[in-house]
């Protein structure tokens, strides 16, 4: 889960990747901002300030060829976003992304 590590604990996701990264199989991704009184909003990718472009060129880059997959849970979180509107996002981030140099 990219947020974990960087969101609770200030590691950059290239530290990350160099702790984990040749056990990676499976990858969580999600964006979130603190608000001002110091809770976490989840966002859309590309709206928090999780660094998520860097951690997807960051796998990309480093010959990842597992799963990455958004985690959006509405059930835990009802004022998100639905569905139908936050995948079609997160594909179509995704792909800007990986077509990015």
């Amino acid at each position: 889960d990219i947020h974990h590590p960087y969101r609770y604990f200030g590691e950059s996701p290239a530290t990350t990747y160099e702790r984990i990264g040749s056990l990676l199989k499976h990858v969580h991704i999600k964006d979130s901002l603190v608000t001002e009184d110091g809770s976490i909003r989840y966002k859309m990718l590309g709206k928090g300030n999780i660094p998520a472009k860097e951690i997807l060129l960051l796998l990309r880059d480093s010959g990842y060829e597992g799963f990455v997959s958004l985690e959006w849970v509405k059930k835990w979180n009802p004022e998100l976003e639905e569905a139908g509107v936050v995948f079609p996002n997160f594909a179509a981030w995704a792909k800007r992304v990986l077509a990015s140099k």
